[in-house]
């Protein structure tokens, strides 16, 4: 009974929270932490993996983490999170393969920044300002990771310096400071709240972005928020000046995260800082559908073409994610012959204590074929590829297991897993 009372309790608290497009205050934040996240890393969208491939195409040039195909290396980059809760996204990046080594991470909650501090970031990665040279030890470069406690709408974020970041991610703050009730028509007033707060947003961004850094807005491309970003991203400097943004929004196609069951795909906004003149060529929104470099559609800056094509990306994934659905309920479809579509997948085991043999667990999880899992075949289609160990502090290590696996079987094979050793 004791039991059922807390659970009826915490559902109560969060409809009382209501929804939290437009909420910006320091309270909300504490109390929507404490009430929904309990403790465990939340995840607006999208996994890392899916922002790191976003970085990968749009910062780094398609040069990866490797820094192969004729664009820079990922671990060179020096990022900026903003609005980052207690999202596990820092520190993915920071680990294989990734590897960035400076990060710094900035909210308004003091409970989502402490909940990161002490139990997501190896305390030897914390520091005051990870802008700074990197640390060596034992010949091996450490992460830096710095974590502040601050208001994004209330610049300058005193801890940032001018032209310092690589790139700035925001990974759904953008939805949740907008109202969806602002500056979504065409002919609303400039002066509206929601416009205000993203002239605030995108010019602190332009201050602490080098020149060639990009502003990376996740974000599920609502009406008014695509007005918003497109309104920002080709308005003057406040000065007169032309755009700090150049000539150029460029939108990416997302995976959402492998549990959301809603269909929603989110989007990647991007631009980046780079100085034009006024008649410095023709302003541009580019798409990219999902894994590709090169965009398969570019319009003028007209929000309703720019929505348009969202909408066309969302019936496509929608569509994609039914025929999926439809195929696993009923045992296939009428094309049998057709290949099932694949998804790349990170699985992360963490041991209860640093007396297990993480090596000899990842030899019982993947089994010797290609399809095993756990002593047995998967009845899906699984390609495992790569095993690492990487080090989650207090000399506590973890497995990142790698693999290629059925869309929408992703959670069956999870729950194999922890079936067989939890």
């Amino acid at each position: 009974m004791a039991e059922s009372l807390q659970v009826h309790d915490v559902e109560a608290r969060q409809r009382m929270l209501g929804d939290p497009c437009g909420m910006g205050n320091s309270e909300y934040w504490d109390e929507w932490f404490r009430v929904v996240s309990r403790g465990k890393r939340f995840e607006w969208y999208c996994d890392s993996d899916a922002v790191a491939a976003v970085l990968a195409a749009a910062v780094c040039g398609g040069g990866g983490d490797d820094g192969g195909g004729g664009g820079r290396a990922m671990s060179s980059l020096c990022l900026l999170h903003l609005g980052s809760g207690n999202s596990g996204l820092p520190v993915d990046l920071a680990a294989p393969p990734y590897g960035v080594l400076r990060s710094s991470v900035v909210d308004i909650s003091v409970v989502a920044v402490e909940e990161m501090k002490e139990g997501q970031i190896p305390p030897e990665w914390i520091v005051e300002d990870a802008t700074t040279s990197l640390l060596v030890a034992a010949d091996v470069v450490v992460p830096r990771i710095s974590l502040h406690v601050a208001d994004v709408l209330d610049p300058p974020l005193e801890f940032a310096g001018d032209s310092v970041f690589d790139a700035v991610v925001d990974k759904g703050l953008f939805d949740a400071l907008m109202d969806d009730d602002d500056g979504q028509h065409p002919s609303s007033s400039l002066s509206t709240p929601s416009v205000e707060k993203t002239r605030t947003l995108f010019g602190e961004s332009a201050r602490v972005l080098a020149d060639g850094g990009c502003y990376v807005c996740i974000s599920l491309g609502e009406r008014h928020i695509v007005k918003l970003i497109v309104d920002a991203a080709f308005a003057d400097d406040g000065g007169g000046g032309a755009s700090p943004w150049g000539n150029t929004l460029r939108i990416y196609e997302v995976l959402p995260l492998p549990s959301d069951s809603s269909g929603m795909r989110p989007f990647a906004f991007v631009v980046t800082k780079e100085r034009v003149s006024d008649d410095g060529g023709r302003l541009a929104v580019e798409f990219y559908r999902e894994g590709d470099l090169k965009p398969s559609t570019t319009v003028g800056p007209d929000v309703g073409e720019v929505v348009d094509i969202l909408d066309e990306s969302r019936c496509r994934f929608k569509e994609r994610t039914k025929t999926s659905g439809s195929a696993a309920a009923f045992g296939g479809d009428d094309n049998d012959d057709d290949p099932p579509r694949m998804s790349l997948a990170r699985i992360h085991v963490k041991p209860w204590d640093d007396g297990t043999d993480l090596t000899s667990l990842a030899v019982r999880i993947r089994g010797e074929g290609s399809r095993c899992c756990c002593g047995g075949e998967f009845s899906g289609d699984l390609t495992w590829t790569e095993t690492e160990t990487v080090p989650m502090g207090y000399g506590l290590y973890k497995l990142i297991l790698s693999c290629v696996v059925e869309n929408g079987r992703l959670e069956e094979l999870c729950s194999l897993i922890r079936e067989e050793f939890v």
